[in-house]
């Protein structure tokens, strides 16, 4: 994985190569939230980039903060409650001697593994604020995020 640090510099890196010209509107999907602040950093620190649209994933507090600000697009959020129900349900199933409910498979290239696929959320600028609103997370949280 990438360290966040790195990613900063390489796209300081690709700034710095890249003509004025061709810095306008950027757009990254970077892998996870600490990657996106990096690369939102190392784009906000360059004037040429006029505007930029960069995702991340896993709702760090730090990233909705961003968010608030203007800084990070979105995030994915995966609901650790919703994360844990569900697999304490398929482990009381197998426990019970029951095979699990299951709503899907992935082919892990030996086979197809039965599975569970929970929602996920897609938190950007107005999801933030109904999520706030709805007490999923915190504002003084958000808010003390570094």
């Amino acid at each position: 994985m990438i360290h966040f640090a790195t990613a900063k510099s390489l796209a300081e890196a690709n700034l710095v190569a890249a003509s004025a010209e061709a810095k306008g509107d950027v757009a990254i999907l970077a892998p996870n939230d600490g990657t996106a602040r990096a690369i939102a950093d190392a784009f906000t620190a360059d004037s040429a980039v006029t505007s930029y649209v960069i995702t991340g994933q896993d709702a760090e507090m730090a990233s909705l903060k961003y968010i608030q600000d203007g800084k990070q697009s979105m995030t994915v959020w995966k609901d650790t409650s919703t994360l844990a129900k569900t697999t304490c349900d398929l482990v009381s199933s197998i426990l019970g001697g029951s095979t699990p409910s299951t709503d899907t498979t992935y082919n892990n290239q030996t086979k197809d593994v039965p599975s569970v696929e929970c929602a996920v959320t897609v938190v950007d600028k107005d999801k933030l604020a109904e999520l706030i609103a709805a007490g999923s997370f915190d504002q003084a949280k958000i808010d003390a995020a570094k």
